[in-house]
């Protein structure tokens, strides 16, 4: 189902609200996807086929985010309305959806659509990196210190006796 953007923005806000990692990614390859199509294309309400492809990513977020009240109905009881977060996409079923983004974005010459996780999965990685190399330089036990050698110095024996 076509959404506007005030209507992902706040699926993505309810969605970034959870705390759920994995639902923020979601939430931020829409977003991405949303403001790739409007610097490539008139905008996100007129170029139909950069928006379509987005529909089944944007329909697993709305229910994730608790707004799809139909699906709710049928789903949780008559519930109309869940907790976002409560339901969450298989990962999969992500994959499956982000599949017509990436064709359209291959297609079209545009940006991939899961730049902002390929970013950030290179900052983690570069974390985890600098982490090691602290774990490593802190937690490696050091060389002991080399005590400073000992001279021996002769002693100088003062017969008392002679001295007086």
């Amino acid at each position: 189902m076509w959404r506007n953007e005030m209507e992902i923005e706040e699926i993505c806000g309810l969605l970034r609200s959870t705390g759920d990692t994995d639902l923020m990614g979601y939430a931020l390859v829409l977003a991405h996807w949303v403001n790739v199509i409007n610097s490539h294309s008139d905008g996100w309400p007129y170029w139909r086929s950069g928006t379509s492809c987005a529909d089944r990513l944007s329909d697993l977020l709305c229910r994730a985010a608790g707004r799809d009240y139909q699906w709710n109905r049928e789903n949780h009881r008559g519930q109309t309305y869940i907790r976002p977060g409560q339901w969450r996409p298989d990962p999969a079923e992500v994959e499956k959806a982000i599949r017509p983004m990436k064709a359209c974005a291959t297609r079209h010459k545009l940006p991939s659509p899961l730049a902002p996780l390929e970013k950030l999965a290179a900052q983690a990685a570069a974390e985890a990196e600098q982490l090691a190399q602290i774990e490593a330089a802190y937690l490696t036990p050091r060389p002991e210190a080399r005590k400073p050698a000992q001279l021996t110095l002769p002693m100088l024996v003062v017969d008392k006796s002679e001295a007086a």
